[in-house]
This record gives C-alpha cells, sequence and structure tokens, in this order.
C-alpha cells in the first residue's frame, strides 16, 4: 500500500503548505474546496493513513483541519498511539522492540533544495517552508468579509459562540507531543520517531 501512503502524505503537505493560498481570497470557496476533496473519508479508511506518514505532517494537517472543521483526526492520532510497537520475545532469550524503517521518512528529498545544476532554474520558483506549528494553525480564523449576510456560519466569519460552562479538552498526550514539536517538516523530532 506504500503508493498510496506516498499519495496521501504528499497531500497532506501540500494543504499544509498552500492552505492560505487556496483559502486567500474567498474563505467560503476554499471551504467548500477543501471539504470537496473528502479527508474524512481518506483518514478514516482501513489503511489509515495517519498511522504511517510523518508525526509532524499528520500533527500539523490534524490542526489545520480541526480548525477549518474539514476533517477530524484527533480520535485517529490518539488510538494510533496508543497502539504501541509490541515487545517481541526473541529465540535468543530476553526481549527486544521490533522496528521497522518507514520509506516515508525520507520523503523530503529537495527540501531545501541544494542540486547545482538545475538551482537556477528551480530557484524563481521554490517556495520556503515558513516554520509553523500546531498551535499556530489553531488560532482563530481571522474574519473574512465581516458584513456579509446573517446566514453564513459564525466559523465562516471566524467567530466562535462563547459558552459560559463548557470547556473543550483535547487529549493531554497529543498537546504535550505537539508543543514539543517544534522542527521542520521533513525531519521529525527524535523523540517521535523512537516512540514510533
Amino acid at each position: 500500500h506504500g503508493p498510496f501512503y506516498a499519495a496521501c502524505q504528499a497531500v497532506f503537505y501540500i494543504v499544509i503548505f498552500r492552505h492560505k493560498q487556496i483559502l486567500d481570497g474567498n474563505l467560503k470557496k476554499g471551504l467548500a474546496y477543501l471539504q470537496s476533496l473528502n479527508f474524512e473519508r481518506i483518514v478514516l479508511c482501513q489503511l489509515n493513513p495517519l498511522k504511517v506518514c510523518l508525526p509532524t505532517i499528520v500533527s500539523l494537517f490534524a490542526a489545520l483541519t480541526r480548525k477549518y472543521q474539514v476533517a477530524f483526526c484527533d480520535t485517529i492520532i490518539e488510538r494510533n498511539w496508543r497502539q504501541t510497537v509490541p515487545v517481541v520475545r526473541s529465540s535468543c532469550g530476553g526481549e527486544s522492540v521490533e522496528t521497522a524503517t518507514n520509506p516515508l521518512d525520507s520523503f523530503f528529498p529537495f527540501d531545501p533544495y541544494i542540486l547545482k545544476r538545475s538551482k537556477n532554474t528551480v530557484n524563481p520558483l521554490y517556495q520556503f517552508w515558513e516554520e509553523q506549528s500546531a498551535e499556530d494553525l489553531q488560532e482563530k480564523a481571522e474574519p473574512a468579509n465581516e458584513g456579509k449576510g446573517e446566514e453564513e456560519d459564525d466559523f465562516l466569519r471566524g467567530e466562535t459562540p462563547q459558552n459560559d460552562g463548557m470547556i473543550s479538552v483535547t487529549p493531554s498526550s497529543f498537546n504535550a507531543l505537539v508543543q514539543n514539536s517544534e522542527t521542520s517538516l521533513g525531519s521529525p523530532p527524535v523523540e517521535l520517531q523512537l516512540q514510533l
């Protein structure tokens, strides 16, 4: 299922990298486009791409899709983290942890772009990654176009209803992991690699 996982990771990365351009100008139209991509069906499928894709991409994609209410990945991510790598008994006695290499770990061969002969051609087109954290993506959306009709969602205007008696809780392990993740997309933190 390698091509499926590679395609999912590429699409997740593109959405993270280009979501501002997709939603810029007409937020309602951009959201309709993102919803038409049916991410909910992809992340809920039996192949579970959120388990195989790079953890930094998964956490940023989850934060982005949560912010714009396109897909809700937190439950799947939490379930994936609870399913730890099994301890396998070796024939030599003792216990050993079975580890597998993930071919998606080497997913960013041109980030940054360093090939000398083609650098002059690619440099004018190359867009550098602007470091983002999941917390940055969770911040309140900017008001799209104030003064539009009342039929619009509060969300589309960037407003959130305030309820005194209700709070929202995210799984603490997810928040702790995301808060400690301040690396580029191409290189997940060592702690994340060891947990998988």
